[in-house]
């Protein structure tokens, strides 16, 4: 530090109104603590440690002085923190009562003694998302994916936030009479191993997990069917049973490659691509079915997006999507088999139940679906 001083001058009067005697002024350097207390501290190595609702400041200075934060959601920052007069040169500071989720600004401020008071530059954090609103917030089910084999399959999905896993299923579309083990560890990726299932049959089911709070989430409907038997196959001989058995081999290896096939589709069109059924016996593709809606009884938050998927509607038709005052939403295009997604909507910023209706311009098909919003 550069040394300070301090001037004064010296006089003498001599008795009997003689002459004044003057001396110079006389330089007597400063103290050290008396130069910090004019010098402006520098402020160095400011950091922001943010939780959902606070937020600790801290930061260095090369001399001892006070300690204050100015923050708040722009650069006009407009709160201060209460100003803590202990002068020292490690400086901590927490702001509390803050909104999770949410960016504020904020500039360390420090003063000694008589000197100018030192600020920041500009620097921000975020807070972070709410334990309790994520504890309240039922999962998000994606991603989901059937593997069948003759007699079983493996269904993976995965989930935005830790959950358990269960899989309802049945023969039947809505009428799951038989349920997975629910396995109550919590994960965001999920695997259920179903057995003792019928050979060459088509399955519906539904995955489902709960948060920590238990809050639930259930897919719309899925579907896959269980590959050809070998054991069901007639055989006449030697040389029959081996042309047979490698006929149902290759069958049973084609099928499960369409299977993964369409399973990879789902994965990256969010299910959409599920409304043609592959029948082997056919030989070809099967259309049809009732219409349905992917988000159908699902749960969403106030104010976010929602992209809804249609199956088996009119084969490359355009679909009207209308909220329950009549109003057209979107006009979403359905492709070869009748699947169409909506892209991203508006969910309404008020808490409550929405339904939606989807109607096939061509082929007068249609579909509602009711979501709630909270």
């Amino acid at each position: 530090m550069k040394k300070q001083y301090s001037s004064f001058g010296l006089g003498l009067a001599l008795a009997g109104g003689g002459a004044l005697l003057s001396l110079g002024a006389i330089m007597v350097p400063l103290t050290a603590s008396a130069q910090e207390a004019t010098t402006t501290p520098v402020i160095s190595s400011v950091v922001a440690t943010p939780t959902d609702t606070t937020a600790a400041i801290t930061w260095s200075t090369d001399v001892s002085s006070n300690s204050q934060v100015k923050y708040g959601t722009t650069t006009s920052y407009g709160t201060f923190s209460a100003l803590n007069s202990t002068e020292g040169t490690s400086h901590s500071v927490t702001l509390a009562g803050l909104t999770p989720n949410t960016m504020y600004h904020f500039a360390a401020l420090s003063q000694t003694g008589s000197s100018s008071q030192a600020v920041s530059p500009d620097q921000t954090f975020t807070t972070l998302t709410s334990s309790t609103t994520a504890s309240t917030t039922a999962p998000t089910i994606s991603a989901i994916s059937a593997t069948p084999t003759d007699t079983g399959a493996t269904i993976t999905w995965n989930t935005d936030v830790p959950a358990t896993t269960q899989v309802s299923y049945g023969t039947t579309t809505g009428s799951y009479t038989a349920s997975s083990t629910m396995d109550s560890s919590l994960n965001t990726s999920h695997s259920a191993i179903l057995s003792g299932l019928a050979p060459s049959t088509t399955y519906h089911f539904i995955v489902m997990s709960n948060n920590s709070s238990g809050v639930s989430s259930s897919s719309a409907d899925q579907m896959f069917t269980t590959l050809l038997s070998s054991t069901t196959a007639t055989t006449t001989g030697g040389t029959g049973t081996s042309t047979q058995q490698d006929l149902i081999n290759q069958i049973n290896s084609l099928w499960a490659q369409l299977q993964s096939l369409f399973s990879q589709l789902n994965a990256l069109t969010g299910g959409s691509a599920g409304g043609t059924l592959w029948n082997i016996s056919g030989i070809g593709t099967t259309g049809g079915g009732t219409p349905t809606i992917d988000q159908q009884g699902q749960t969403f938050s106030a104010g976010g997006v929602i992209d809804f998927g249609g199956r088996n509607f009119g084969h490359e038709e355009t679909v009207t999507v209308m909220d329950n005052s009549g109003n057209t939403l979107a006009t979403p295009h359905a492709d070869g088999g009748g699947n169409f997604s909506t892209g991203s909507l508006r969910v309404p910023s008020t808490p409550g139940s929405y339904t939606y209706h989807f109607v096939g311009q061509r082929s007068g098909l249609s579909a509602n679906a009711t979501i709630t919003v909270q």
